[in-house]
């Protein structure tokens, strides 16, 4: 830009101390226009180094990420634990979970058999006057028990009473031979028990459940013991273990009711001992046991008595 300061009337002397002037207004212009560059220049700087540290702080978050995540082998060495444990508590919970489906259908069977009995009575005639004789029984060659011809008329004439007040999916008499499948029945501590399946009556409920038998051994049936017994097995004649107290339980037919087997002859001690009963019977009182105390203890420990509820 050229100063034209002679046309504004200004002497030579006067015209040199303006233009003199003009050079320092327009120096100081240039510096505070270089000067915000400078200004803006540490601006993108300071912009800079604040993306810079914010950087290295995103940094340090990834690495404190890095130091508190699991290795792979502390992880496997978590589930293997975790392994151990459940392999050492799922057979036991496993367990007690059966024993408590069995207890909840031992109990559905005597509700049920109870009230199909007090339908059978209702319909006539007392069960005193049911039966015209005891039920009788021999050794055949092989040791095995087998109801003679008054216990196979017994049988068929009990459950002829009860038949039409129970859903039944097939039934075989206990005089009818042609209709039996072999089965071998186990006593409560495993020993097998010699009864011949032949001289049964065999009764599939469409619950899943088989009734097996019907001893009638007082037909008075007035006595504490009642008139006989005869046996439920909870999950079918055909599903294992077949053993009197785990899936077969026996059950007292009185005069009045169905009620477990109640006679004070069946101890614990020798009808219901998971480890020392060598007796024939034994697992008939663990019918009781479950009524009463609504448990399978006595799988677990084999000192129980009647005095008590549980396992110590």
């Amino acid at each position: 830009m050229i100063y034209k300061c002679s046309s504004k009337g200004f002497t030579s002397a006067e015209c040199a101390t303006h233009v003199a002037h003009f050079d320092d207004i327009r120096q100081d212009a240039f510096n505070l226009v270089k000067g915000n560059t400078h200004v803006a220049h540490f601006d993108d700087i300071r912009q800079d180094a604040f993306n810079l540290v914010k950087g290295n702080t995103h940094v340090a978050t990834s690495d404190n990420i890095r130091r508190t995540a699991f290795t792979l082998a502390e992880v496997l060495i978590t589930l293997g634990i975790i392994g151990v444990v459940a392999a050492m508590t799922m057979p036991s919970l496993i367990q007690r979970h059966k024993e408590k489906v069995t207890v909840t259908k031992v109990k559905t069977a005597l509700s049920l058999l109870s009230q199909t009995y007090m339908l059978a009575k209702a319909d006539g005639e007392g069960v005193n006057d049911w039966f015209s004789q005891n039920s009788t029984w021999t050794p055949d060659e092989d040791g095995n028990s087998v109801q003679d011809e008054s216990g196979k008329i017994n049988q068929d004439i009990f459950w002829d009473k009860l038949a039409p007040h129970l859903k039944i999916l097939t039934r075989c008499k206990a005089s009818d031979t042609s209709c039996k499948k072999p089965a071998e029945l186990y006593t409560l501590s495993g020993d097998v028990r010699n009864i011949d399946l032949n001289s049964y009556s065999i009764i599939n409920l469409t619950n899943g459940m088989t009734l097996l038998g019907g001893w009638i051994s007082n037909i008075d049936c007035k006595e504490k013991e009642g008139c006989g017994d005869f046996a439920v097995d909870i999950n079918g004649i055909e599903n294992r273990p077949n053993a009197t107290g785990k899936d077969i339980f026996y059950f007292s037919i009185q005069a009045d009711a169905i009620s477990p087997i109640l006679d004070e002859e069946y101890t614990m001690e020798d009808y219901c001992n998971i480890k020392t009963s060598s007796n024939r019977n034994n697992g008939y009182a663990c019918t009781r046991w479950i009524i009463q105390n609504e448990n399978m203890d006595y799988l677990h420990c084999d000192d129980l008595d009647w005095s008590k509820s549980k396992c110590d």
